[in-house]
């Protein structure tokens, strides 16, 4: 028998390559180092010495699982591209990101965290509408603020304090107070 124990009792692949395999029968090829390629039904199982599921492929769904026990790397000499039509998931207790350029593209993203942490040696923002809601604190520490608006700078506060250990300068056409 060959090693693929077709359904024919002759030891030669048919031309074409192609091994029929019929549903009701689980079909095997055994590796020496003990690793093994299952068929059963539509589904293709690569298990490892020990029994355990590396890859299975569903023809019938086209589903692909890749599984390790271990770490599993995805390694290319050139571009790692992954493309989906649906999506793409990413799950896991910790994600890193390590690379020398990033660039997210997208019409709509949303990040959702309980903490946000952003260190950066300078931080460069341009848009056409900025709306901040902030529910309590909205602090800033700097060694100097600068606010330049080509129109009207307006504040709106129930109770707001201006405060200098200097000097205190309003400069304009008209101060109207009251």
């Amino acid at each position: 028998m060959s090693a693929l124990d077709a359904e024919s009792t002759s030891d030669q692949l048919p031309p074409s390559g192609v091994v029929q395999l019929s549903h009701a029968r689980e079909r095997r090829i055994r590796m020496a180092s003990g690793a093994e390629a299952v068929a059963r039904g539509n589904q293709l199982e690569l298990l490892d010495k020990s029994g355990q599921l590396v890859a299975r492929f569903d023809s019938e769904t086209g589903c692909l699982t890749l599984q390790a026990s271990g770490d599993l790397d995805l390694v290319s000499a050139g571009k790692l591209r992954l493309k989906s039509e649906q999506g793409v998931e990413i799950e896991a207790p910790r994600l890193t990101q390590r690379c020398e350029h990033y660039e997210l593209v997208a019409s709509d993203a949303r990040v959702s965290v309980s903490r946000w942490r952003l260190e950066a040696n300078r931080i460069l923002e341009r848009s056409t509408d900025v709306y901040r809601r902030v529910e309590r604190v909205y602090e800033t520490r700097a060694e100097s603020i600068r606010s330049v608006a080509r129109g009207a700078l307006s504040l709106l506060a129930e109770k707001a304090t201006l405060r200098s250990r200097d000097e205190t300068r309003v400069d304009g056409k008209r101060v109207l107070l009251g």
